[in-house]
């Protein structure tokens, strides 16, 4: 199913025969507000072509077949845009600078996120992170996080890959009984009680002089 229109809205909502999203070579730079939501589309298809630059709230939510999104030019993605993807295991945003919890929560299955220019890791009032329900989780990219909340990773037992080479801060517990195997960054300068606690695979962390 290709797209060419500027803006898709949310009247093909209740279609549910979309098998694959081809975003390459079209001219579609906003996905509008539910307009794929509780499709039956496995695949969202894009590359360096593809032009869109905002995916709007819920407009893929409950697509539970869909399983790997990668949109290179996007830059803002809203509330709940891929909530309850039960099947949905890599998530790539190379563009995107702030990512709201709820655009990737209730996706169980995630094993691979990469945000890399997301710089805070948000924490909202009932404990929910980017990570908190994603016990499968194996790799998370946020290159430039400079901050990690304590027991950030503590529900991702299978994490063994963090790719955030800023990390100033790592709160208590969190990597705790991870599968971590290195934390790729030379400015930290505050590690919380029980940080690492567990990962016993765990090879090496840079820490600065003054870390404590």
């Amino acid at each position: 199913y290709q797209i060419d229109s500027v803006k898709l809205e949310e009247h093909i909502k209740n279609c549910y025969s979309k098998n694959g999203v081809d975003l390459n070579d079209s001219v579609l730079e906003t996905i509008g507000a539910y307009a794929f939501y509780n499709t039956d589309i496995s695949s969202i298809s894009s590359n360096s072509t593809s032009v869109v630059t905002e995916v709007s709230e819920f407009a893929f939510a409950e697509c539970d077949s869909l399983t790997s999104v990668y949109l290179p030019k996007a830059r803002s993605v809203g509330k709940g845009a891929f909530y309850g993807c039960d099947a949905l295991t890599s998530i790539s945003l190379p563009l995107v600078q702030s990512l709201p919890v709820s655009a990737i929560s209730a996706c169980q299955g995630m094993t691979n996120i990469e945000i890399p220019l997301v710089t805070e890791l948000p924490v909202e009032a009932d404990g929910t992170t980017y990570v908190s329900d994603k016990p499968e989780l194996i790799s998370f990219t946020a290159e430039y996080v400079t901050v990690i909340p304590e027991e950030y990773f503590i529900n991702n037992p299978l994490l063994q890959d963090a790719i955030m080479y800023y990390v100033e801060e790592v709160g208590d517990r969190a990597f705790m009984n991870t599968d971590l195997r290195s934390l790729p960054t030379d400015g930290l300068v505050s590690v919380g009680e029980y940080a690492f606690y567990g990962s016993d695979d765990l090879a090496t962390v840079s820490v600065g002089k003054n870390v404590t």
